[in-house]
């Protein structure tokens, strides 16, 4: 079972507005360990792969990292994800959905906790993040 975890960048103050952090992807399989990110910008390709993997069998998305997030529905319903040489697999869309959205939650929860947080500043990709779940389709 996929899961998903983060964590802020301690030796920054925590900002709502740069959220930088690690994410790492675990399953029963491997892993992909994301240092140093921007977790939003993150946050905004899971969600919208999770959007696209209902009417398509391939998402490659550009994170400006070093390699592309590339998540795979393989013949037997599994979804494979790669990221640079790292590699995860997932039960079925559903599964991982729901993985985006419990860790979703989590991820704007912590921001709303940040001092700088402010409703009435929500960059589009957090905008985005906040206007669809998966499951609402």
């Amino acid at each position: 079972m996929l899961k998903i975890s983060l964590s802020f960048d301690p030796e920054f103050e925590p900002s709502a507005k740069d959220p930088l952090g690690d994410l790492k992807f675990c399953d029963d399989r491997g892993q992909i360990l994301v240092r140093d990110t921007y977790l939003d910008t993150w946050f905004a390709a899971l969600t919208d792969a999770c959007r696209r993997l209902l009417s398509v069998n391939r998402v490659v998305r550009e994170l400006g990292e070093p390699g592309d997030l590339i998540i795979e529905k393989l013949p037997d319903g599994r979804l494979r994800l790669n990221f640079g040489d790292q590699s995860g697999s997932v039960e079925s869309l559903s599964d991982f959905g729901a993985e985006v959205n419990r860790a979703t939650d989590l991820f704007l929860g912590t921001l709303r906790s940040f001092p700088d947080f402010d409703e009435t500043y929500f960059p589009r990709m957090l905008k985005s993040i906040t206007e669809w779940k998966y499951g609402d389709e």
